[in-house]
């Protein structure tokens, strides 16, 4: 029986195989069905006469995959077996590029079998002779370069955006390199580079033998006195510990404070290196935005 009546662009058709223990959970047996037309393309498949064929609009990376989930399927209702717990086949849309996974997104938070299933099967086309376990898992941003080239043809000798995205990541990556294991560990390390939206709590910003007056008020002494700094690791050092020196703050609360501001956390690449490889106006823009943040939660509990 269907489960969703809804266009194969929004989320996934699947059939669930019905047992007599209909409220048991189940096993999610999928294969990725990627379907690229323009919006309100009529979606319902249409069986061929006088052939096996089921015709829909779409382009699909992933035959084998949808090969072998209806012939399980096939298979089972023609052997006539029942599981001993439901299985439900699913075609999930969406999986690449910016489908975000929606299909599976939908089985899982919204679909009606979301708190039944216990166990899921995705078959993909790349044979039989291994079996993943466990998946990479990713954190995905999005990061936008604008510039006057592109194209290599029209835009030919114009600066390129994505040799500066290539540039940038390759410098991001050279501050991590030896820190990490897993390509998880990298968004977890790299992501206030990619994204605007950092604001440390108190609990990670504020030193231990410090009030949260004159730690703004050295987080200000911090802004003006990189607001006038050349942005290299040559110059920012000296003059970080310089000022730390004449405020009587040593260079680990220093540089603790800049690290949380800048990224956060308490943990990050090198502080220096990746306030030169984030820029000086981002950087300067962040701790302006903390500093302004601060000054409205300090007055509200005024």
């Amino acid at each position: 029986m269907p489960c969703i009546g809804k266009p194969l662009a929004f989320f996934s058709p699947c059939l669930l195989l019905p047992t007599p223990y209909s409220l048991l959970p189940a096993v999610l047996l999928s294969a990725h069905l990627d379907t690229v037309f323009p919006a309100n393309t009529p979606v319902e498949p249409i069986e061929a006469r006088d052939s096996p064929r089921i015709y829909a609009p779409g382009i699909c990376d992933n035959a084998a995959g949808l090969t072998a989930l209806l012939a399980i399927a096939a298979a089972l209702r023609y052997a006539n077996i029942t599981p001993p717990i439901p299985i439900l086949f699913a075609a999930n849309v969406g999986e690449e590029g910016e489908g975000d996974l929606r299909g599976m997104r939908h089985l899982f938070e919204r679909g009606p079998y979301r708190t039944r299933i216990a166990a899921a099967i995705a078959l993909e086309g790349g044979g039989s002779s291994a079996v993943v376990t466990r998946a990479l898992g990713s954190l995905r941003f999005r990061v936008t370069i604008t510039g006057p080239g592109g194209h290599s043809w029209t835009d030919a000798g114009a600066p390129n955006p994505i040799l500066l995205l290539s540039h940038a990541l390759t410098q991001i990556a050279a501050l991590v390199q030896t820190r990490i294991e897993t390509l998880t560990q990298f968004g977890d390390l790299t992501h206030f580079f990619f994204a605007d939206d950092i604001l440390p709590t108190q609990e990670i910003f504020l030193p231990k033998k410090r009030t949260l007056e004159e730690t703004l008020a050295f987080a200000t002494d911090q802004l003006a006195l990189l607001e006038v700094t050349d942005w290299t690791h040559e110059t920012l050092e000296p003059a970080l510990k310089k000022l730390g020196e004449e405020k009587s703050w040593s260079v680990k609360e220093n540089f603790m404070l800049l690290r949380a501001i800048l990224t956060g956390s308490t943990m990050s690449p090198p502080l220096l290196e990746s306030m030169v490889v984030f820029g000086k106006a981002r950087t300067l823009d962040r701790l302006r935005r903390f500093l302004d943040t601060q000054k409205k939660l300090t007055s509200q509990k005024r």
